[in-house]
């Protein structure tokens, strides 16, 4: 059996799929998180692996078994539950997916309105004011990409990616003088009998 040649097409992919995994840490990870301490972060550490990857392979698998390359989730779930069983996960999906939408819709909202009031010294009052259109403009722009098709969409998602990593990058660097190596040296495994610990937890 021969192994597929990997593509420019492959590369845009693990970009885009690098840069939606760092974006939503980045603008979805609670700050209150590094308040829990240590052991919270390292739980997740260890969780978040397996509960990615696993789920997303298995989720690919489950999509890719049709013989038709063009079905989606809808069609797979029909093909081996039937109707009934097909459209329950279908409505199990739509209902995973709408609250990460609009959850985002909201976050990049604030985030922009933020950065133009701050950055760009904006009025406060009318940029809250124009809060509809601003989240109407964002998520017009999203769904005018996605419509474009798959490969617009992956080359936008991975010409972002170089720049956010330079950012990211070159801001990590700025924040060593600011870190603080107690949260290492005093690391105490009875938080994890605490309340906090496990609100840390499922926050994060």
């Amino acid at each position: 059996m021969n192994t597929p040649k990997w593509t420019s097409h492959d590369t845009r992919w693990v970009l885009s799929l690098f840069g939606t995994a760092i974006g939503a840490g980045v603008l979805l990870l609670p700050i209150s998180a590094g308040l829990g301490g240590l052991i919270p972060l390292l739980v997740i550490l260890v969780l978040a692996f397996p509960m990615t990857y696993l789920a997303h392979r298995n989720l690919c698998r489950f999509v890719l078994s049709s013989s038709n390359p063009k079905d989606d989730i809808t069609f797979v779930a029909e093909s081996y539950f039937g109707k009934g069983g097909g459209f329950l996960i279908t409505l199990l999906y739509f209902f995973a997916i709408l609250p990460i939408l609009l959850v985002y819709s909201a976050n990049l909202t604030t985030t922009l309105l933020e950065f133009l009031i701050n950055q760009f010294n904006f009025n406060a009052d009318l940029t809250h004011a124009a809060r509809w259109w601003v989240s109407f403009l964002i998520v017009g722009v999203l769904v005018l990409i996605s419509i474009l098709g798959e490969n617009v969409v992956t080359k936008a998602m991975s010409f972002l990616v170089f720049p956010f990593i330079i950012f990211l990058f070159i801001f990590s660097l700025l924040l060593i003088p600011q870190w603080n190596s107690s949260l290492f040296t005093n690391v105490d495994f009875s938080v994890i009998s605490t309340s906090n610990f496990w609100v840390t937890l499922w926050l994060v």
